[in-house]
């Protein structure tokens, strides 16, 4: 009963070490890094008080190059609400990839990453050169 009890604890111990390794693999962050602002139809990047829709490719990829250079790693879900900056990345395909950042979280098509630092200033500098170029879209 003894070795029972024991085989079950390690079956156990190493089926959960399986499920967090597919868990924290399976990031689906490689969309991101391997995206080229060729594939992007267009950006709509907002802030709580306005937006804009980038679709000038020097644009685009200067946002991209700034999300790809971002060092994030999974974690469970974020109880905080809020958002610094809202990303839609529209692809030529049809798909849309869904980003929100705030200062400690990064959220990418539904789960949830923790940065290595704030990004909120880089992605603001680019934010607020854009608001120079491109109108304000209407709410």
């Amino acid at each position: 009963m003894r070795k029972k009890n024991i085989m079950l604890a390690a079956i156990l111990a190493i089926a959960t070490i399986i499920a967090l390794a597919i868990w924290v693999g399976d990031s689906n962050l490689e969309q991101l890094k391997d995206m080229d602002s060729a594939d992007i139809a267009e950006i709509i990047i907002c802030n709580p008080a306005k937006y804009y829709t980038i679709t000038e490719q020097e644009d685009m990829q200067t946002l991209l190059e700034s999300l790809q250079s971002m060092n994030l790693s999974r974690k469970l879900k974020n109880n905080k609400d809020g958002f610094a900056f809202l990303i839609d990345i529209k692809l030529k395909s049809g798909e849309t990839i869904k980003m929100s950042i705030l200062s400690g979280n990064v959220t990418f098509n539904n789960h949830y990453y923790k940065p290595d630092k704030d990004y909120c200033n880089s992605i603001g500098e680019i934010f607020n050169t854009l608001s120079e170029k491109y109108e304000n879209n209407p709410t």
